[in-house]
């Protein structure tokens, strides 16, 4: 039940830009929560500690800690299995997958809409994330420039092609 009302009580901080609350909120909510392995635990489980990850990443930066916001909102990636890029070969990868993806959302718009399934929570939960983590400065790894990728869909299954 501490654990319901640490995060409610972070997410008004948050929404009050009340950062320094925030972050003690959320990172008491972590501490007693038990931890997940990326990949392990249960879809709710993972979710749950991975907005948590995103909220102190997001109030971290709120306070001007970016290297704390940016280890926290790369946790988050890891826990919903969207980890950032380490090397330009992947960042290339990755930047041509979301030109393909992309481009197929444009030409056909209506199956796009109907993908949207179960991945849509985890999906919506790292798009707040990205323009944080841009914010953050986020690199993708050493020698690798920040890319306009982050600002992409990075889940297939979530559109922003009007619905039928």
């Amino acid at each position: 039940k501490a654990i319901t009302y640490l995060s409610l009580a972070g997410e008004q901080a948050l929404s009050g830009a009340a950062y320094r609350e925030a972050a003690l909120f959320f990172a008491d909510a972590l501490a007693l929560d038990q931890p997940v392995a990326p990949g392990g635990g249960s879809r709710e489980d993972r979710l749950r500690r991975a907005r948590w990850e995103r909220q102190l990443g997001e109030a971290y930066l709120g306070l001007g800690r970016t290297g704390d916001g940016r280890i926290h909102l790369s946790r988050a990636l890891e826990l919903l299995g969207v980890p950032l890029p380490t090397a330009k070969r992947q960042l290339t990868g990755g930047l041509l997958q979301q030109l393909a993806i992309q481009a197929a959302h444009r030409a056909l718009p209506a199956a796009a809409v109907r993908r949207q399934g179960r991945g849509r929570e985890e999906a919506l939960e790292v798009s707040p994330g990205i323009p944080a983590g841009r914010r953050a400065g986020v690199k993708i790894g050493a020698g690798c420039p920040p890319t306009p990728a982050l600002l992409w869909d990075v889940s297939p299954q979530v559109s922003l092609a009007p619905g039928p």
